[in-house]
């Protein structure tokens, strides 16, 4: 996968999640960076690739949450989106893991059949 296209699917499901998080009510990228997806990523934010087994419908998303440090409330740390059996993972952890890192580029080498395999969207969930 060329690097434009990286670029541009990283700045799709980023900008994607981002607008899942804000009709949440919460954020995945403060409002003031979301000018920065016109032409670049916002800082911080790590998007990866993977392939949902068997999807039993077409759009999915799963949003991870985590406890602040008073435990009375809770963070959004990563947004995964699904659409048919590619999955998109964005979130401002250090890793993508399990995904395949699509953003920050790191390698220019991105095969479909090299992809992780998840039964669920929440088995991206795990390890963040």
């Amino acid at each position: 996968m060329s690097e434009p296209t990286r670029r541009t699917l990283s700045r799709w499901f980023t900008k994607t999640a981002m607008l899942v998080a804000d009709a949440a009510d919460q954020e995945l990228v403060p409002v003031d960076a979301w000018p920065e997806l016109t032409d670049a990523m916002p800082g911080g934010i790590r998007v990866g690739l993977a392939r949902l087994r068997r999807p039993r419908q077409p759009l999915d998303l799963e949003i991870e949450y985590e406890a602040d440090g008073d435990r009375r409330a809770a963070r959004l740390t990563a947004v995964a989106l699904q659409v048919d059996d590619l999955v998109g993972l964005v979130t401002r952890r250090s890793s993508v893991t399990p995904a395949t890192t699509l953003w920050p580029i790191r390698s220019h080498v991105l095969r479909w059949t090299t992809l992780p395999v998840v039964n669920r969207l929440s088995d991206l969930m795990i390890g963040l």
